[in-house]
């Protein structure tokens, strides 16, 4: 029986932003789990754990997680890396879309988690980022968060397969960037 994650999406970092402007980035994607048993055609075949998506610089989007695989007998693709948003007094930062579903898993197999769309306003001065979302191996950070225009920098994606969260900047500030999302993981269960 083989479970596994591929690699988080990073988070896009934030562009500099100009008085009466915000700037945010966007949440990569949650990685793809699969899931499958198997009786014969395993033997000598590579595993690969996909890679967590790169951070993205400031201005810059972030990148894809990678897929992790057991040969090609089994597949679970990682996440889509968070774009990089300005805006007036009022942005909305789409998240980016989840890892597709991959290939043999016969008992179970998911596509990843899109990240969540974050709005923030010029006006309230209080800007949230992107959250990193979760995997079926634990929990996303949380949102980064300031409540004086200042850049609020992301947390560290903590959980295998979740994807990096984005940055908030409040007015005249220079961009911010994301956090990068985490490697995936491949869990082989033998029975003799």
């Amino acid at each position: 029986i083989v479970e596994m994650v591929g690699g988080g999406g990073g988070g896009g970092g934030s562009n500099p932003t100009a008085a009466g402007q915000v700037g945010m980035g966007g949440g990569g994607g949650g990685a793809s789990y699969a899931k499958g048993r198997f009786t014969s055609a395993f033997s000598g075949l590579t595993v690969t754990v996909g890679a967590g998506g790169t951070a993205g610089t400031i201005s810059g989007a972030g990148g894809p997680g990678g897929t992790s695989s057991l040969g090609a007998l089994i597949t679970a693709p990682g996440g889509s890396g968070g774009a990089s948003f300005t805006s007036g007094a009022i942005i909305g930062a789409t998240g980016a879309a989840g890892g597709v579903a991959g290939t043999g898993g016969n008992i179970l197999q998911l596509p990843g988690q899109q990240a969540v769309t974050a709005i923030a306003r010029f006006s309230d001065g209080a800007l949230f980022g992107v959250s990193g979302g979760s995997s079926l191996f634990g929990m996303g950070p949380p949102a980064p968060f300031t409540s004086t225009h200042a850049a609020a920098t992301p947390p560290a994606a903590n959980a295998w397969g979740a994807r990096g969260s984005g940055p908030s900047t409040g007015a005249s500030q220079g961009g911010t960037s994301g956090a990068a999302g985490r490697q995936g993981i491949v869990v082989i269960y033998e029975f003799a």
